[in-house]
This record gives C-alpha cells, sequence and structure tokens, in this order.
C-alpha cells in the first residue's frame, strides 16, 4: 500500500505545472507540432471559416462578389503583422535569442515579453473595430465584424511552430508574444484564453449595442481589458 501511495504521489508530482518566477522559460517547443494546440487550432479556425462562409452564403450572398469588402480585410491583417514585428524587433533588440530564434530571458532581465505581448492583445480587439468596413456597410448584423475579427486572428495563425521556425519573418512576430514563463502553452493561453474570448464578446456586445444606436459602448470593454490590464502589467 506505501509503495502504491508513493507511486501515485510522485505521477501527481510529475504532472504538477511547471513554477517559474517571471522572464524564466517554463518549457520548450520540442513536442511534435501535432500535438500540440497548434494543430487544434488550425482546426479550430477551419472550423471558423466553413461556419462564417454558410453564414454568409444563407444570409448575404453578394457579399462574395463585393471585391471591395475582401479587399478592406487586408490592411488589419498587415496591422496586425506591423505591430507584431515591432514587438518582435523590441524584443530582439533587448534580449538574446537561441539557435532557433527564441527570445532568451531572465529572473533579473530589464526587458519582459509581457509588454510587447500586451501590443498584440490590444492590437487584435482594436484593429477590426477601428478599420471599419465601409463596403458592406448596408449588411447589418455582427457578420462583416466576425469576417474582420477572422481574419485578425489569421495572424496569430500563421506563427505555429512549422511556420515560425522556417521562416524567420513569423519568428519575428512570435518573439513578440511569447512569454518564456508561457511556453509551451504561449498560443494556447493568449488566444484560446484571451483573444478568442474577447473577440467573442466584442462581437456579441457590438451587435447588441447597435439596437439603440450605442455601438461604440463596446470600446469601454476593450480599454479595460486593454489599457487597464497593460497599466498593471
Amino acid at each position: 500500500v506505501a509503495l502504491s501511495v508513493s507511486g501515485e504521489r510522485s505521477a501527481l508530482l510529475k504532472e504538477k505545472p511547471v513554477e517559474c518566477a517571471e522572464g524564466e522559460s517554463a518549457g520548450n517547443y520540442d513536442a511534435p507540432w501535432t500535438q500540440t494546440f497548434d494543430l487544434k487550432f488550425v482546426i479550430l479556425m477551419a472550423g471558423i471559416f466553413v461556419a462564417l462562409a454558410v453564414w454568409t452564403t444563407l444570409e448575404y450572398p453578394e457579399l462574395w462578389f463585393n471585391g471591395a469588402f475582401w479587399f478592406e480585410q487586408l490592411p488589419k491583417l498587415g496591422l496586425m503583422m506591423a505591430v507584431s514585428l515591432f514587438g518582435g524587433f523590441l524584443c530582439r533588440y533587448f534580449c538574446p535569442i537561441d539557435e532557433k530564434g527564441y527570445i532568451i530571458t531572465r529572473k533579473d532581465s530589464v526587458f519582459k515579453v509581457n509588454y510587447t505581448r500586451k501590443l498584440q492583445h490590444f492590437a487584435a480587439y482594436l484593429v477590426p473595430l477601428l478599420l471599419h468596413t465601409r463596403a458592406a456597410a448596408t449588411i447589418r448584423g455582427p457578420l462583416t465584424l466576425s469576417w474582420g475579427n477572422f481574419v485578425t486572428m489569421r495572424a496569430f495563425l500563421v506563427l505555429i511552430k512549422p511556420l515560425r521556425e522556417r521562416w524567420t519573418f513569423f519568428m519575428l512576430q512570435f518573439n513578440s508574444l511569447d512569454r518564456p514563463e508561457d511556453r509551451p502553452n504561449t498560443l494556447s493561453w493568449i488566444v484560446g484564453g484571451n483573444i478568442l474570448p474577447g473577440c467573442v464578446l466584442i462581437i456579441f456586445f457590438r451587435w447588441v449595442y447597435s439596437f439603440t444606436g450605442q455601438g461604440d459602448m463596446t470600446y469601454v470593454f476593450l480599454f479595460i481589458t486593454g489599457v487597464g490590464d497593460g497599466l498593471a502589467e
């Protein structure tokens, strides 16, 4: 019995999450990407695309032929990537990198990836709201904002392991949100725990407030979660 209890205790200790100080690495990315959140993220985005495509086809099929609308989505993706690149260059200016391109920090490092990660967090919420879709202004409801958020999420999709470790362009963007203490769950926590739920809430409340002409009230949530949390960081 004693051996059994000891064995169970050892198993629990092995499963206990790694605890580390801010700036210290909690893990690595050695696991195959197909066994991590990266693959789930690809499947999730494919599912969201199918859902949006069905919604568009059933409700507003003319949107597929509105070239100006789809062209207006490109600046959203470009701006998100620009913010990521700025953060990545900032990280590499202050911090060394390993042989694969990942940022190296320590507990006593002056610069923390927390700062540039917050830029990503804030931009993901703000970009779809600020860059209005004028080419489809006659379409009511949350469909166009949902497409805008989907395009914004694609800026995170290109940061999965097989892409970022192959191209420096994507690794630079990943550097800006890869807190060492979040590894190897960086994408999982920022996308699944922050960006995706936040986007869903923003779309929902934007739609609800639109009935009373108070759509801009959505910015209150954005500034609380973005600016407020950023100052706390």
